[in-house]
């Protein structure tokens, strides 16, 4: 179970992690009920950061480049095994989203 103190310091961590400001523009693909939304809910908000909820079920993955294009997204938090399919995807954008990975622990 997650306290308020360890929700913080992970958002905490994943700020200084990624440096995220309020020029970053983040997605939400994780439904809000899904624990692993909550960083990307608190993190681009406490951040002043925009959030960009995605709903990739109801767009399609094939929609999905575009809309990072477009949104201009800088911040994808993303199982790691999707990002595979993400170069495939931009091949049918106008432009190619912008593409930083940054790999951390899972327990923060």
């Amino acid at each position: 179970m997650h306290t308020h103190r360890s929700l913080m310091h992970q958002i905490m961590t994943q700020t200084n992690a990624l440096k995220i400001d309020s020029n970053d523009r983040a997605t939400q693909l994780f439904s809000h009920g899904f624990s692993a939304s909550r960083l990307d809910i608190f993190g681009a908000l406490l951040n002043g950061a925009a959030l960009f909820p995605v709903f990739a079920t109801q767009e399609g993955m094939s929609r999905l480049a575009d809309l990072l294009v477009e949104a201009e997204v800088t911040i994808l938090h993303w199982v790691p095994s999707a990002f595979r399919y993400l170069p495939a995807l931009s091949v049918t954008a106008s432009t190619s989203p912008p593409c930083v990975c940054s790999c951390w622990p899972v327990n923060l």
